[in-house]
């Protein structure tokens, strides 16, 4: 049960971020420079953006390379130019603390039972103070980094360090702090 709660709350966590993905949403993306053109966006999981400035402007397609950040509704994206993520530099940004929570997915693929393959996607986490210099979160290293991320979350602190949240639980981990976030109980809530 708890397995099915971590998909499910992960893939909502990406997919309701990404909802308006493949239809243009009112949103702003920021260029390497800092700065701000809004617009309406459609993004698809690639290496680009397309903008318009209005429903009737023509289109214009944006690498992200080109691109620091991308906000569509109430979703912020960064993109990372660490070479390390060349092929995903697409991050969430899941929890907005001096020391950040990023996520990415990635296309991954396995044998099925019948001889064939299949794929879909998994999650990846990293920390750090900027999506250029990061680092992947793992079980090795979950509960110091988690604990500094939470930093000011006792509740969440506590719960991590004796073991009620762990790396194989981080979207149950996140679920509880969304809900504790929206209902203002955070001390460092953004």
């Amino acid at each position: 049960m708890r397995r099915i709660l971590l998909l499910l709350f992960i893939s909502g966590l990406w997919f309701s971020a990404s909802a308006q993905m493949g239809e243009w949403t009112a949103g702003c993306y920021y260029l390497l420079d800092s700065s701000k053109v809004c617009g309406i966006i459609k993004w698809n999981e690639g290496d680009n953006i397309q903008f318009k400035t209005t429903d009737t402007a023509g289109k214009v397609k944006i690498k992200t390379t080109d691109l620091k950040a991308f906000v569509i509704k109430a979703d912020s994206f960064v993109i990372s130019h660490n070479p390390d993520l060349r092929k995903y530099p697409v991050l969430m940004v899941t929890i907005n603390t001096p020391l950040k929570l990023y996520m990415n997915l990635i296309e991954v693929t396995s044998a099925s039972g019948f001889g064939g393959y299949s794929s879909g996607y998994a999650p990846r986490y990293f920390y750090g103070s900027n999506p250029n210099d990061i680092k992947k979160i793992s079980r090795k290293n979950f509960i110091e980094i988690m604990t500094q991320i939470l930093a000011g979350n006792e509740f969440f602190v506590e719960a991590i360090k004796d073991g009620r949240y762990s790396y194989d639980f981080m979207g149950e981990l996140l679920l509880a702090y969304d809900t504790a976030k929206q209902r203002g109980l955070l001390n460092n809530a953004k």
